[in-house]
């Protein structure tokens, strides 16, 4: 037995069995059958962010392809429409698109990660998808990592890394109870 032993680090990943860093990996969404989709809605207040980092490969140029999607509707939706452009769904409830920072709404498929957050203006709204419309059509082809949401005052509400590959289809959070599964999974992860 080590000499410290804390299973709920071992459970979120942090750690394994010997208390040796766990290896960080990405899972690659394919554009045509995967998709991540949460255990339930999560809620977004009005004044809340949602945060997350996203990678496109290079040479993906898929056009109107879902970033992120509420349950039932677009009324909470980000997604490609062009090859490098992301825009926001035309509801309103959601604004202030940043791309590594920068009030900015291109995000490359250059094999890299790049931050993005949004706003909830306006009403509350709730995000279920990731990669993918509320229809689970339009797939996205790329990686995620670190999906944050953050109440109104910037406390963070949930957080998935999505980078724990021994958790298999099932990302469980850090912080918060709502977890994400990867629709049709198979072992496609890459180190990183």
């Amino acid at each position: 037995m080590p000499i410290l032993h804390a299973p709920i680090l071992e459970q979120a990943g942090f750690v394994n069995g010997a208390l040796e860093p766990v290896k960080n990996y990405i899972y690659q969404l394919d554009g045509l059958t995967k998709y991540l989709q949460f255990s339930e809605p999560i809620q977004v207040p009005v004044g809340g962010k949602i945060e997350f980092s996203l990678l496109r490969p290079i040479g993906s140029a898929g056009m109107n392809e879902y970033v992120i999607s509420g349950e039932s509707d677009t009324n909470t939706a980000c997604f490609y429409s062009g090859e490098t452009s992301l825009f926001l769904g035309s509801s309103g409830y959601l604004a202030n698109l940043m791309v590594d920072g920068i009030d900015n709404n291109l995000l490359p498929a250059d094999g890299e990660f790049h931050s993005v957050s949004v706003e909830s203006a306006n009403l509350a709204t709730e995000i279920k998808n990731l990669g993918c419309r509320f229809s689970f059509e339009r797939l996205l082809q790329g990686s995620f990592k670190d999906l944050i949401v953050r109440d109104e005052q910037g406390v963070v509400i949930n957080h998935i890394p999505l980078t724990n590959k021994a958790q298999g289809a099932t990302q469980l959070p850090t912080v918060g109870n709502v977890s994400a599964t990867i629709a049709n999974y198979t072992d496609t992860w890459e180190e990183v």
